[in-house]
């Protein structure tokens, strides 16, 4: 058989091999820290903080909502059209760092664009992770790198499938050396697909334990409580941020910030017709 053409063959198989291995390291690693991630139980009378308790209602885009809404009520933001300002440069907690990091100084138009990157911001994940080492939640952080690696193991998989197949074609023609990389390639596929198949299904979910602490408390008035924020707020906008942490859902004072996170619909121009029709 040619030199040239067997060395072709076996280098993109070499290089696909090591693709897919150091794929499935790397998947394999990522998948045993989601499912053997160590657990402290949270202390029985420990009291949920204000970003726990989003964050069990709603994982991080609830923190990020809560974020938002908690520096509005408290005059540190502002909302006016599409557009939102940060008006007090001064956080008073890291997740409060991270949306003035993310929206910047000055007036910011397009939030809802941002929204997923506050929601996976440092700081989110952090409470997350620390939710989740008290076996509340699954970890966001480690749940979205097995994810990723999952991905990735995936993508060298399928490309090792199409370089089988494109050997077999020219396997069937009489290449022997296409044959020979075919058949080294098959327990690198089985391998992969085997390792794929029989992992366990990881969820950043809310666990029982988390859903047992997850019932609200009550005060006098029959309202559920909202642990205490970095403002002092009336009862009114107290209410409308306990919508906001359990039902994810802006009203009252916070209409205008709702009105600047809904992406405008996409518009279409409509030409003029022939002839001025």
């Amino acid at each position: 058989m040619p030199r040239g053409k067997t060395v072709v063959w076996f280098g993109v198989l070499a290089v696909l091999c090591l693709l897919v291995s150091a794929a499935a390291v790397r998947f394999r690693r990522a998948h045993r820290r989601v499912i053997r991630a160590p657990v402290t139980p949270r202390p029985q009378h420990e009291e949920l903080s204000l970003y726990e308790l989003a964050f069990l209602h709603g994982q991080g885009w609830r923190v990020a909502l809560t974020a938002l809404s908690a520096m509005m009520l408290g005059g540190r933001l502002t909302a006016y059209g599409k557009e939102v300002t940060i008006t007090d440069p001064v956080p008073r907690d890291e997740v409060e760092a991270d949306v003035i990091k993310v929206i910047g100084l000055g007036p910011r138009w397009g939030v809802w664009d941002r929204m997923r990157r506050l929601s996976e911001s440092e700081s989110v994940d952090a409470i997350g992770d620390r939710m989740a080492g008290q076996g509340l939640v699954g970890s966001p952080s480690r749940c979205r790198a097995a994810d990723e690696a999952f991905v990735h193991l995936n993508v060298w998989l399928w490309c090792t499938v199409a370089f089988a197949l494109v050997a077999a074609v020219f396997a069937a023609s009489g290449d022997r050396a296409a044959l020979i990389a075919l058949a080294a390639a098959v327990p690198v596929l089985a391998g992969g697909f085997l390792l794929q198949r029989h992992s366990e299904k990881w969820d950043p979910g809310v666990t029982e334990a988390g859903r047992r602490v997850m019932a609200p408390g009550r005060n006098g008035d029959g309202d559920r409580l909202v642990p205490r924020t970095n403002d002092e707020l009336s009862l009114y906008d107290v209410r409308c941020l306990q919508r906001v942490v359990y039902e994810g859902v802006l009203t009252g004072s916070l209409s205008k910030l709702h009105h600047a996170l809904i992406a405008p619909s996409a518009t279409w121009d409509d030409p003029p017709g022939l002839g001025g029709l």
